[in-house]
């Protein structure tokens, strides 16, 4: 059994506003119901897709899904302060003890994530320097770029077709060393 404790309690000494994640194991050993309803809701309206996954596909699908939500049924309050060290140690030791862990981003925790989701991208903006100006952590599909906050606000924004987000005020991402839903583990930061 993983348990992410240590790793949860430096997020919040470096001063970060945390939450905990399902992980895989969470979901195998102990699913909760929106899973299981989201799951056999998304198997049957796969049955009828022109062109439809198998019930492995979907089931990963998912899986990569439900790893990036809270564990908390609300997780709005972390946005307006930081978790106490005693709440985090009951979420990973008592609650939840194979929880990903979650950074809020905003000004609150002073940080603004850039996520790159393809390798093409990836490589665009290491061209062009950004990576030398980021703490930078290989995500489930590509990196997660971590920047300070800056003077002015920065919200949420997704690009589809570049296949790039801006985590910032109202938004959060999977930091390390969680467990992506495809098993593979978010390494350490650079």
């Amino acid at each position: 059994m993983s348990n992410n404790l240590s790793a949860a309690l430096q997020y919040l000494n470096e001063g970060y506003s945390i939450m905990p994640l399902y992980s895989p194991e969470i979901l195998e050993r102990n699913p909760p119901a929106k899973f299981t309803k989201m799951l056999e809701a998304e198997i049957e309206k796969n049955k009828i897709n022109g062109e439809p996954l198998t019930e492995i596909e979907v089931r990963e699908k998912i899986i990569n899904h439900f790893c990036k939500m809270s564990c908390l049924p609300s997780w709005r309050e972390y946005q307006k302060r930081k978790p106490t060290e005693e709440e985090v140690r009951q979420w990973f030791t008592n609650d939840y003890p194979a929880a990903n862990i979650g950074i809020i981003t905003g000004k609150l925790s002073n940080l603004v994530v850039v996520d790159l989701d393809t390798q093409e991208i990836a490589d665009d903006f290491r061209e062009k320097g950004w990576f030398d100006k980021a703490g930078v952590v290989k995500s489930g599909r590509g990196y997660h770029l971590y920047f300070q906050y800056p003077a002015f606000e920065v919200t949420n924004a997704v690009n589809k077709e570049l296949k790039v987000d801006i985590r910032g005020e109202g938004g959060y991402i999977t930091a390390p060393p969680s467990v992506h839903g495809s098993g593979r583990c978010y390494p350490d930061r650079r």
